[in-house]
């Protein structure tokens, strides 16, 4: 279900609801599954699955648009949620779809980088890849540190975006295995993580990556963190 209002000359908010069947979300628990790792109880990772990240991302990019998300809901019965983003209307509506992507995009763009983004969670490849490719990037995929190991030796890269808990082969060891060929004693390698505790800073660094990035990460924390790595 979606609608539009108009509170201003210039102002257009897009409104639209998504709501479910399933078990519900109870009043003091709406503010909580909007946390990253959070759910409505443990129990719920148990049986259903998830990590608990996905309303977290959601929120994260609403509030990038400047824009809200609610939730009403009943136990048994399901939830809705509802997100709100405001556009302002443009005056002047003649410009070419051109000028307005150059005016738009112009301080975000990683032309001609190859980059390899190692991340076993779909969501997490999707709105990685969406944004860098975005930014004119070229992305390669990888599942996990054994796809990596194997796609560095079917392509060169410029900077490997690099999921530090991963099945088969993690970060960790991925990069330690990277790191063992010197010639890719310069490749950038950036860790993603969803903890930036001093425990893990640590380790990440002892691995052999080059920096980090936080999840669910703010795409313009990305997006510098690549091109430092691009122009050090």
């Amino acid at each position: 279900m979606g609608s539009f209002k108009y509170p201003k000359k210039d102002e257009v908010i897009v409104e639209f609801s998504i709501t479910d069947s399933g078990i519900g979300i109870s009043k003091e628990n709406y503010k909580k599954v909007f946390e990253s790792f959070s759910q409505e109880g443990a129990y719920i990772n148990r049986r259903y699955g998830g990590t608990g990240l996905g309303l977290a991302i959601t929120k994260r990019f609403v509030e990038i648009q400047k824009g809200n998300i609610s939730i009403e809901s009943k136990i048994g019965e399901g939830s809705t949620f509802t997100v709100s983003i405001p556009y302002l209307i443009p005056k002047n509506i003649s410009k070419t779809k051109k000028e307005v992507k150059q005016t738009t995009e112009l301080l975000y763009d990683l032309e001609g980088a190859k980059i390899l983004l190692v991340e076993d969670n779909p969501m997490n490849q999707m709105i990685a890849e969406t944004f860098l490719t975005k930014w004119n990037a070229k992305v390669s995929i990888a599942n996990n540190g054994l796809e990596a190991l194997a796609a560095l030796k079917q392509e060169t890269f410029n900077v490997v975006l690099m999921d530090i808990q991963m099945p088969e082969m993690d970060g960790y060891e991925a990069t330690r295995q990277i790191r063992l060929d010197k010639k890719y004693d310069n490749l950038p390698i950036i860790a993603l993580t969803a903890s930036a505790m001093v425990e893990v800073r640590n380790k990440i660094t002892a691995a052999g990556m080059n920096n980090m990035v936080t999840k669910p990460f703010e795409p313009k924390e990305l997006f510098t963190a690549v091109l430092k790595s691009l122009y050090k």
